[in-house]
């Protein structure tokens, strides 16, 4: 969400080439439908934040454990932690 309101207030300093228009769009569309389906099902907002927090709580440890020296930080690893948490398969 982040990510999408700091494109959203920069917009009008971006590119005037078609792909960040349309960057914009889709930005802007994703969010009008996450807060449609915000509005049908209010309890998406726990579980969204909910998934977020495993997410990171993931990552710290992974981080954690490659500053120890207990497994090789490897950005590949933290890339298949992230597709595990966002529910697709490595």
């Amino acid at each position: 969400m982040a990510l999408f309101k700091s494109i959203l207030d920069d917009q009008r300093s971006l590119p005037k080439d078609q792909p960040y228009k349309d960057l914009v769009q889709i930005i802007a569309f994703i969010l009008r439908r996450f807060f449609k389906a915000l509005e049908e099902e209010p309890f998406l907002a726990i579980e969204v934040r909910h998934s977020c927090l495993q997410l990171e709580h993931t990552r710290f440890e992974l981080l954690i454990e490659a500053r120890l020296g207990a497994v090789p930080y490897e950005p590949r690893t933290l890339e298949t932690v992230l597709k595990l948490g966002a529910g697709t398969e490595a």
